[in-house]
């Protein structure tokens, strides 16, 4: 009887090393990857690529949280080949303005559809 075993294990073992070694290209092509043992941190993943829609809605969902005028505020952002979409609901029209500013300011954005509404 031959043994099978043999010729499965080297194919899984191929395979697990080509998984490995595609996954180490694809980090270094991103850029989240160096070879070394540091990690790289979420701000410098989300500078690396302006351009990006995920890394857009949480940039301009970061500031949103560090403005104090928009901090608390349920305010929904989706973003589609670099504009953003604001939503919901705010307490006045000054922080519909404001949240607006601020997606206008984060790098990438190409422009910003503001639906947020006044609840007063």
């Amino acid at each position: 009887m031959k043994n099978t075993n043999c010729g499965f294990g080297k194919l899984a073992c191929a395979g697990v090393l080509t998984l490995g070694l595609a996954g180490h290209a694809l980090a270094a092509a991103a850029g989240g990857y160096d070879g070394g043992t540091a990690s790289p941190s979420l701000s410098a993943s989300l500078d690396r690529k302006p351009d990006d829609d995920a890394a857009i809605t949480a940039r301009v969902k970061a500031m949103l949280l560090e403005d104090e005028s928009v901090k608390g505020l349920d305010v929904n952002v989706e973003t589609h080949k670099g504009t953003v979409r604001l939503g919901g609901w705010v307490n006045n029209p000054m922080q519909i303005a404001q949240a607006e500013r601020i997606a206008r300011g984060v790098e990438g954005v190409t422009g910003v559809k503001n639906d947020l509404l006044n609840e007063h």
